[in-house]
């Protein structure tokens, strides 16, 4: 399910990522630690700061838990392909125990966002239809599993989602794209979607 989510970040930045190439090469952290070099490098990072490994996801991806802005989190350190251990995305999952959706929106998603604005500058907020057509006091069993429901862009390169995770928990989804790696990040996707469509 976790790469299912990654996949829906990445169709929705599939139009802007191609100008990722005229951004200036920043290297993006958490908690200090670079988003650069392999998934072990960054993983051997975050050892340091707490996390603990708890194992490889679907044989490619690092999963480890911790604490994240003094929350419980989790966070999915994605390589670049199976033939390629660079990073290419790290993505931090926090659950909310909200039951109302505004709840959730007001008191953990957004907290986030203006905390990373003071960092990244003002995010640019996208809302989608299951937030808009919902009553605004319907409680998380009232969507579907693996629902988005907003989106806080602050550049090209860090995200953060509301979202309805798999067992209709809210969560704060925040992904940080690997400056260094992103355009062949990109391509190896690309190719990635190619093949599956020469196998119909």
């Amino acid at each position: 399910m976790r790469h299912t989510r990654l996949l829906a970040v990445l169709l929705l930045l599939m139009p802007t990522m191609v100008f990722a190439q005229h951004t200036p090469n920043e290297t993006l952290t958490i908690q200090g630690v670079p988003i650069k070099g392999t998934i072990h490098e960054v993983a051997s990072g975050l050892y340091q700061k707490g996390w603990k490994n708890e194992g490889i996801y679907d044989d490619e991806s690092i999963y480890l838990i911790g604490k994240f802005l003094g929350e419980d989190a989790e966070i999915m350190l994605n390589p670049i392909s199976d033939n390629d251990s660079r990073i290419a995305t790290a993505f931090v999952m926090i659950e909310s125990d909200a039951l109302y959706m505004t709840d959730f929106i007001t008191n953990d998603f957004m907290k986030i966002v203006r905390r990373y604005e003071k960092k990244y500058g003002e995010a640019k907020i996208e809302t989608y239809d299951c937030y808009d057509e919902s009553d605004k006091n319907a409680t998380k069993y009232n969507f579907n599993a693996d629902e988005l429901l907003m989106q806080a862009k602050f550049n090209l390169f860090i995200y953060a989602n509301a979202f309805v995770g798999p067992l209709k928990d809210f969560t704060v989804n925040i992904t940080y794209f690997s400056v260094e790696n992103i355009i062949d990040m990109y391509e190896a996707f690309k190719k990635s979607e190619q093949n599956k469509n020469d196998e119909i």
